[in-house]
């Protein structure tokens, strides 16, 4: 059972603004060498967020120019989405959230969105954030990007050639332990290595000997709401005599309408169903009692204020199902942040942990279940996703 939070691109920033000249070879790399600094409007509301994220103490989110950089592609249309922005910028945090939204009142930039900052935002445990600024015809639109990074790594090269290694080293927060490093090749079979460690400091070789193309590695970790997915890293692999460049966009489904929760729950199902048909493997049945488990977990990590798959209040997804009446049940779960289905089931496929539970064979019913933020004024919604997975009789 993995966990995941996802991104998207929301905003449309100036071109005037100072990227980094190209997109970063390394993931990881010093952001003080790309020449990116905030606009004076950028600090100021960058002044703010931190101010209403803070904690008692005084402590807060910082400012981090990775982050800034991606809230710039992704605004300026050079992504597809917020994951490939922070690939570009050479971010590889998993846990994400994005926000846009129009100044209403000058004197107060950060009015439309202070309520969630203060809600969804700020009791999720944010460790970095960026910020956009742009004067449009429309009015002034801002752009913000939230990760919480849990796991900080080392230098990692975004190309490499067929039968190379590369060392993957980090460590992890105080409170997490037993990290895993997953591999996915462009072959989709998915290689899951336990690293070596010593206290919260974790290290591998990472082999990339599946022939060329995409592979995406995948570190988890576990705290006390079970295992988390903490960054995801895209290399592109080459074999001898092979082009060095390679496209970072990926396609993606458009984003629809969303009129309703269940409507919403309907496409997200869809999404999936058609990710196992491409596969060759059946779709899935949709289970009312799945589905109902599925939005109450939603619903409580939204409002309780965490993400993962050990409930606080009603334990496991093995414990959860059994007080459901499905006690025994082979199951799996995936759980998402986005502002449509279209963008979670996006992300998903990307980590190699979900897309593993999205196509387990043995799966034969599936609950898909909402919650929904609707923000001030013109503010993009956020959704909290729970997909429970199961074989059923």
């Amino acid at each position: 059972m993995t966990s995941l939070s996802l991104c998207l691109t929301l905003a449309v920033l100036s071109p005037s603004l100072a990227l980094a000249k190209d997109p970063a070879t390394f993931f990881h790399a010093d952001p003080a060498t790309s020449g990116i600094r905030l606009t004076t409007a950028e600090q100021r509301i960058a002044n703010r967020v931190g101010g209403l994220l803070a904690t008692p103490d005084g402590h807060g989110p910082a400012i981090d120019l990775w982050l800034v950089d991606a809230a710039r592609r992704i605004a300026l249309g050079q992504g597809a989405s917020t994951r490939d922005a922070l690939t570009l910028a050479g971010a590889s945090d998993a846990y994400a959230v994005p926000v846009h939204y129009a100044v209403v009142d000058v004197a107060d930039p950060v009015g439309p969105v202070t309520g969630l900052l203060e809600t969804d935002v700020g009791r999720t445990g944010i460790t970095h954030f960026g910020v956009g600024v742009v004067e449009t015809k429309g009015g002034t639109r801002v752009g913000l990007v939230f990760v919480k990074r849990r796991a900080t790594l080392s230098r990692f090269p975004k190309r490499l050639r067929v039968g190379e290694h590369f060392l993957l080293n980090g460590s992890l927060a105080a409170d997490l332990h037993e990290p895993v490093v997953l591999l996915a090749s462009p072959t989709s079979r998915v290689r899951e290595t336990r690293p070596r460690t010593e206290g919260q400091v974790f290290w591998t070789q990472v082999p990339f000997n599946d022939g060329p193309g995409r592979y995406t590695i995948e570190v988890q970790a576990r705290d006390r709401y079970g295992v988390q997915v903490l960054n995801l890293v895209d290399v592109d692999v080459v074999g001898a005599g092979g082009r060095d460049d390679a496209p970072v966009v990926r396609l993606r489904p458009e984003s629809a309408p969303v009129r309703s929760v269940a409507e919403a729950e309907a496409r997200a199902m869809e999404l999936l169903n058609v990710t196992r048909r491409r596969a060759g493997l059946s779709a899935l049945t949709r289970s009312a009692v799945l589905a109902a488990e599925a939005r109450t977990h939603a619903s409580e990590m939204a409002r309780l204020g965490y993400f993962g798959h050990v409930s606080p209040r009603r334990g496991t997804l093995g414990d959860r199902l059994r007080k459901a009446g499905l006690g025994g049940v082979a199951a799996r779960e995936n759980v998402a942040i986005g502002p449509s289905a279209e963008a979670a089931h996006t992300e998903l496929v990307r980590s190699p942990s979900h897309l593993r539970n999205m196509l387990e064979p043995s799966m034969t019913h599936v609950g898909v279940g909402i919650y929904r933020r609707a923000p001030a004024g013109d503010a993009a919604p956020v959704f909290t996703f729970t997909y429970v997975l199961a074989a059923l009789q």
